[in-house]
């Protein structure tokens, strides 16, 4: 009798100009121990020759350029659009300066594999000591569960739990889920992109889940540096696009609710508005994320009108 092989994961990393964290996270990928899985590697055609590093040391059935910038949202799309065509039956979503404990996939499918409902998993982050945890994480996901905690203790946390959201640095999602809601989309670019689709998903029906099981390390080294003023656009313009994709949100009064915030923060009156008060944003930015917004209205209409049609869209 022919025992059938676990199901195929592809863990994918995509890279921007981060080769250094990019190696080390897939030098913590090979000690998997999971007997079925792949790895994808992505250069996202970074401008400082990282991926020409990249390319010498990873193997060409692992690594492959995107060609151009395709953004978070492109990037990981172009993966998993590859993926799913090799018959992967889970994809896992890992940035650069995530690292993963070696019986991840072990534990992750195990956790989906009992609930086809089950669309999404984060397991939960931790600092770069290992045993704090992520101030994202802590604030994004924990919070709203109620399950706050400074320190990482096992026993605090069910198995498992349901949540609103996921988080993208280190994301696993099942085939099934993206062929009926698809992939992220490219309206983001970077940014909030993971917020959409979960939403998306729990539109279509499906869970996600968040588990304490093989916390993921998170170094979050790019947030050491200063936000640059394209990373600080892209916030801008990514988390006023969730608001107006939201489906509870109607197109014409949120852009109205919006444009009072434009104008507050045009005005220097922002201060207590977020997200004007975690981070500078300057005159220039805010013309240009509000310059995108109405150029790209009618496509976010059409894009939210087809969020809830079933469709692998985005791949």
């Amino acid at each position: 009798m022919t025992t059938a092989p676990p199901p195929l994961i592809y863990v994918i990393v995509l890279n921007y100009r981060s080769a250094d964290d990019t190696l080390a996270c897939v030098d913590a990928v090979r000690d998997i121990t999971y007997s079925n899985f792949r790895l994808l590697v992505l250069d996202n055609d970074s401008p400082d020759g990282s991926g020409k590093i990249l390319e010498k040391r990873i193997p060409p059935g692992e690594f492959m350029q995107t060609g151009r910038n395709l953004g978070y949202a492109g990037g990981n799309n172009l993966a998993m659009r590859r993926a799913l065509r090799e018959g992967a039956d889970y994809v896992l979503i890992v940035n650069p300066d995530v690292r993963l404990p070696p019986r991840c996939l072990d534990d992750y499918v195990d956790i989906m594999s009992r609930d086809e409902r089950i669309a999404g998993l984060n397991a939960i982050q931790l600092q770069s000591n290992g045993q704090d945890i992520d101030q994202g994480f802590r604030v994004g996901v924990l919070q709203p569960k109620g399950l706050d905690r400074v320190r990482f203790e096992p026993s605090a946390f069910p198995e498992t739990f349901d949540s609103s959201i996921l988080y993208g640095a280190a994301l696993m999602l099942s085939s099934a889920a993206i062929r009926r809601v698809g992939g992220f989309d490219p309206l983001f670019f970077a940014y909030y992109e993971e917020i959409d689709l979960c939403r998306r998903l729990r539109l279509h029906g499906f869970r996600l889940v968040v588990t304490p099981r093989s916390p993921v390390i998170h170094i979050r080294t790019e947030y050491a540096k200063p936000l640059s003023r394209r990373v600080r656009y892209l916030r801008l313009k990514g988390y006023y696009l969730s608001r107006l994709k939201y489906r509870g949100n109607r197109i014409g009064p949120t852009l109205k609710y919006i444009l009072g915030e434009i104008r507050a923060a045009l005005g220097g009156r922002a201060d207590g508005i977020y997200p004007y008060n975690t981070y500078p944003y300057d005159r220039g930015i805010v013309l240009q994320a509000l310059g995108w917004l109405l150029c790209f209205l009618p496509v976010i209409w059409l894009h939210k009108k087809r969020d809830a049609v079933p469709g692998m869209r985005y791949l």
